[in-house]
């Protein structure tokens, strides 16, 4: 699903308070959205602090993953409820990524490495390709250069090490 659709069918069910209704601000569901954003980013720094201040804690990628996604999702209401209009985020997204980038993004043929699909199988949100042969049990060059038998293997025995790890 692309990011237009998503826009275009975002749900948005959660009612707000009587007061919230009655704000007749044209950016208050933009505010909304954006307070949601800070919330998510505190508390995703809150873990970096932790993390920065010698304690260990649990650096739950599905917490991690839940306010990443509360960011895409507000940023989505924002594109919608804009006080001067909607607009396709998409696009905007996809300009943005081509300005700061120095090229145009829509020229790219995207594709996913050996690393990035095998992260993707384990459930991870990223790391290195050592941390990733070290979870597999493999030398970094066997993932690099695995040919599409190779990475059948690979992805069995990553579907193998996450199954073992959700248990």
């Amino acid at each position: 699903m692309h990011l237009r659709t998503m826009q275009q069918h975002l749900p948005w069910t959660i009612p707000y308070s009587e007061k919230f209704e009655d704000n007749k601000s044209s950016y208050a569901d933009m505010q909304h959205a954006l307070m949601h954003i800070v919330k998510s980013a505190g508390i995703i720094a809150g873990l970096i602090d932790q993390y920065d201040h010698g304690e260990q804690p649990d650096y739950s990628f599905p917490e991690i993953r839940k306010r990443t996604c509360d960011f895409v999702m507000c940023a989505l209401r924002i594109a919608n409820t804009a006080p001067n209009g909607a607009f396709d985020l998409q696009s905007a997204v996809l300009n943005r990524m081509s300005s700061v980038n120095n090229t145009d993004i829509r020229d790219l043929d995207i594709a996913l490495t050996n690393t990035e699909i095998l992260m993707y199988v384990l459930g991870w949100q990223g790391g290195t390709i050592h941390q990733l042969s070290k979870e597999l049990g493999v030398k970094d060059d066997v993932i690099l250069d695995a040919n599409a038998d190779k990475m059948r293997e690979l992805i069995a025995l990553a579907q193998m090490i996450r199954n073992k790890r959700e248990k």
